[in-house]
């Protein structure tokens, strides 16, 4: 929500383009597999036949299960747990890189202090 409000902080320094197209793509993909595991995974519970409830309240009561909607779920889920390691380890190896490669103070303002 952070990220829609706000907008995409602007580079520090001239980056080769290159790396801007895969500084783009990994927020991206880092955003979108965020997205699709909470929503796989309600997809894949309420497919599987079970009732959606939250903090006891039932918002959606046991549907008939559907087989292959629960497993299209359930893929998308589990496939974006190793989506987000592999994208978030990749983003803190950037990070580093910037910080102490580059010097361009880019960990600092991801960390909000400048």
């Amino acid at each position: 929500m952070w990220r829609i409000k706000e907008g995409a902080l602007p580079a520090t320094s001239a980056m080769p383009k290159w790396q801007t197209a895969i500084a783009h793509l990994t927020h991206g993909l880092l955003l979108l597999a965020t997205l699709a595991m909470p929503l796989s995974g309600f997809i894949m519970s309420y497919a599987g036949g079970r009732a959606i409830s939250f903090f006891e309240f039932e918002l959606l009561s046991a549907p008939e299960k559907t087989p292959w909607l629960a497993d299209a779920g359930s893929f998308v889920h589990h496939s974006s747990v190793l989506i987000i390691v592999v994208i978030l380890t990749l983003h803190i190896a950037a990070a580093l890189k910037h910080q102490f490669v580059d010097k361009d103070g880019m960990l600092s303002r991801m960390l909000g202090k400048s």
